[in-house]
This record gives structure tokens, C-alpha cells and sequence, in this order.
């Protein structure tokens, strides 16, 4: 699946993909940042990331990261790039 990255009305930034690229996704978090420190907790677990909360939702089969500050709206950004240049090869 393609991955898609959605701005919305509150200022924050979504990044949505299939369940069958959660462990790509993970892989590429694990390679561009390290394993991130994390709260996991019922629905939800949020990882830090570059000093950001970036949370993790699969609600419905429908897994997304989803960051609320500016600075994790731009952690999301590279990943997705990151992440689309890689789907490309």
C-alpha cells in the first residue's frame, strides 16, 4: 500500500498505512532514529521520537502514527519520505 500523510483541521499531522506495513514501518523508525522509548497503553502506545510524542493508533485494522506538535508533524514528514522512497525500489 502506498503510504499517505494527512495534515488535519487541528494542526495535527497523520501518517496512515496497511497492517501489513507495520513492520516496515517499525524497521525504518528502528533504522532512521533507534529504538524509540515508549507508553503503551489500552488503543495506544506513544513513542519518542527526536524528542516527540508520536502515537501509534490500529483502531478497525486501520494503523496510523499521528503526532500533534509541529515538531513531530516534521518527524512524521521524513518518515513518510523515507518510507515512500523504499516502496519505490
Amino acid at each position: 500500500m502506498p503510504f499517505h500523510l494527512n495534515a488535519t483541521a487541528n494542526g495535527s499531522t497523520v501518517l496512515e498505512f496497511d497492517e501489513d506495513d507495520i513492520p516496515a514501518v517499525a524497521a525504518r523508525i528502528n533504522a532512521e532514529w533507534g529504538v524509540p522509548g515508549k507508553d503503551a497503553r489500552i488503543g495506544m502506545t506513544t513513542y519518542h521520537i527526536e524528542g516527540c510524542e508520536i502515537t501509534f493508533y490500529n483502531e478497525w485494522g486501520d494503523p496510523c502514527l499521528m503526532s500533534s506538535s509541529a515538531e513531530g508533524g516534521r518527524v512524521l514528514e521524513h518518515l513518510f519520505t523515507a518510507l515512500s522512497k523504499h516502496d519505490r525500489v
